[in-house]
């Protein structure tokens, strides 16, 4: 009976001890998931930095550079509705790549 007994607990012990185990690996695999993203999310930062500096330094261009629009741009959109429903068409709203928004309104 106290061999039965011993038996059962080691058992239990050991269940317990693998349960915690795979929430170790669990939390730990979370872990290194977010550092990974923060590791991404930084590296992403600074790249940003670097292109902002980049374009802070540069003279205006004497002339329009099709291939730079294309790779920096991904859509334009001209003219917008307003809340009251009028149509506003002095807006051009430049949609980056990254997904930044650069908009234009002219006041008229």
């Amino acid at each position: 009976m106290v061999l039965c007994k011993k038996i059962n607990w080691l058992y239990l012990r050991k269940k317990k001890f693998d349960n915690l185990n795979v929430e170790l690996l669990k939390i730990e695999n979370k872990i290194e998931s977010l550092l990974k993203e923060t590791n991404r999310t930084e590296r992403i930062k600074q790249r940003l930095n670097k292109f902002k500096s980049l374009f802070k330094n540069i003279d205006i261009m004497p002339k329009f550079d099709k291939d730079v629009f294309e790779c920096l741009i991904d859509k334009v959109i001209i003219g917008e509705t307003l809340e009251d429903g009028t149509i506003n068409p002095y807006t051009i709203r430049f949609i980056c790549k990254n997904g930044t928004e650069i908009n234009c309104k002219v006041l008229y």
